[in-house]
């Protein structure tokens, strides 16, 4: 307001934090909130965004723009669009802390030169916090592992529309450290539907569970003699080999085969091919959302 003599007056970004690394900037509007004061052009050059004292050097999306605020557009109250672009700006101590400002070129009258900050070269600390030797997959990387795992495409409608659903709410960090009870729901969601989409596709099902009958009852074909045509192609795709750390194959397979002993005890009353189908689903979901594909 005191830059351009017009009281009430604002640049508003729609400011959010895009993942645990940094915040998003769009959509900057100019809105004056006083409907008495004539407004005049005013140019607008070389907009910066800063972050508790300093201007960051990467991510400066408006810092070309030569635009004005022109007083014709301008109906007092509303929006008048500074730019369409957005941008991506580190995250410093949290959006509860963090506190940003604006720098410019040129805004009315006024003019200044931005100096750009220097920073100091990286040093090896000399002691800190011991970090896992593991990792976890984040949001994307869950996305095309359950992908290549099953052979059904990201791009399958169902499948993107449910990875779409839980993108927020899978993992942004690879540190273990912060896995979330939320982020094991996201992830169990959506290999819920990537077991779906293959079980429900017989090209596909046939392919990944070779001689298995998907057309006959469950308690028939899913008899203990029978299990290994699902479990183990399961395993065999989405357990690792010779690894340093990985899930024991036995264990998982004891856990499999508990699972759907659990499933067909239904006193006859599900035993049919739907339940079959509904039986490998659930095997399917708990090995590709378990550990076996989230950790590296």
């Amino acid at each position: 307001s005191h830059l351009i003599d017009v009281p009430d007056s604002f640049i508003v970004f729609q400011v959010s934090q895009f993942d645990s690394y940094s915040y998003l900037f769009t959509e900057p509007f100019f809105v004056s909130q006083n409907d008495s004061e004539a407004l005049t052009n005013i140019p607008l050059q070389g907009l910066q965004i800063g972050i508790n004292g300093e201007l960051p050097r990467n991510g400066q999306a408006y810092k070309n723009l030569d635009t004005e605020i022109h007083a014709p557009d301008y109906v007092a109250r509303t929006h008048l669009s500074i730019s369409s672009a957005g941008t991506i700006l580190p995250l410093k101590d949290g959006p509860n802390v963090d506190e940003m400002f604006l720098s410019f070129e040129r805004i009315g009258s006024h003019e200044h030169v931005t100096v750009e900050q220097t920073y100091p070269g990286l040093t090896v600390p000399v002691t800190g916090v011991d970090v896992p030797d593991i990792g976890i997959r984040t949001f994307d990387a869950i996305n095309a592992t359950m992908a290549q795992i099953t052979g059904i495409p990201k791009t399958h409608t169902d499948i993107a529309s449910t990875f779409n659903t839980v993108r927020q709410q899978l993992p942004v960090d690879p540190k273990i450290d912060g896995f979330l009870s939320a982020h094991q729901m996201g992830i169990t969601q959506l290999a819920i539907q990537y077991c779906h989409a293959l079980v429900e596709d017989s090209s596909a099902r046939a392919a990944f569970f070779p001689g298995f009958n998907f057309s006959g009852t469950a308690q028939t074909v899913l008899a203990s003699g029978n299990r290994g045509l699902i479990i183990t192609p399961l395993l065999e795709r989405a357990v690792g080999n010779n690894l340093l750390s990985q899930p024991d194959v036995s264990d998982m397979s004891n856990e499999l085969n508990s699972l759907m002993d659990t499933l067909l005890a239904c006193g006859g009353t599900c035993d049919d091919a739907t339940r079959t189908r509904t039986v490998v689903k659930a095997a399917c979901a708990a090995v590709l959302g378990s550990a076996s594909m989230l950790i590296q």
